[in-house]
């Protein structure tokens, strides 16, 4: 009989599947599993949201996730919860100053367009289901504009939908850890 274990370990390298507990100031504990692993990089999500923040204050899309209220916060407010050993060993995505972002449509659906890759766990639909810290499910944004008023965000079931940018959905930030 096949079974499957999860033990935990002290590992040099991190390996899609694994996962980590990260203990955030003020929002509590979480876990974040490795997604991809390639050049030294290890990228994780957290499992679950943090909380829920609307994108932007009003509804607009001016200047996409990189200008938002949202990416503002998340490296500044939430970035200063991660304790201080997973924040020495993060890097910045090429071409980007956050530490902290959120996944794009392309890496939780998948794309025709070549080089827009989704990510090996979430071809299965149960890791784009998530709760809330209260353990209700959570309906959670993504990066990705979808006209001048609404982000594109994953519905509580694990779908592609859109919201208003002044509206509250789930927070579920990524970040890149130094694979020693």
């Amino acid at each position: 009989m096949k079974a499957i274990r999860k033990v935990k370990m002290e590992v040099e390298h991190f390996k899609i599947g694994d996962q980590i507990n990260i203990k955030l100031k003020g929002y509590g504990k979480f876990t974040a599993t490795c997604h991809k692993n390639a050049n030294g990089k290890a990228l994780f999500v957290l499992d679950n949201c943090v909380g829920s923040r609307p994108m932007n204050e009003t509804n607009t899309t001016k200047g996409g996730f990189d200008e938002s209220d949202m990416c503002a916060w998340l490296n500044t407010e939430l970035i200063d919860a991660f304790p201080e050993k997973y924040i020495k060993r993060m890097l910045r995505p090429e071409g980007t100053d956050h530490l902290l972002w959120l996944l794009s449509k392309e890496q939780v659906f998948g794309s025709d367009l070549p080089f827009n890759e989704q990510l090996e766990l979430m071809k299965d639909p149960k890791h784009r289901v998530c709760s809330y810290p209260d353990g209700s499910r959570a309906y959670w944004w993504l990066r990705d504009v979808v006209n001048s008023t609404t982000f594109a965000y994953v519905y509580a079931g694990g779908d592609a939908v859109s919201n208003y940018a002044s509206n509250s959905s789930g927070v579920r930030p990524a970040f890149i850890i130094e694979n020693l």
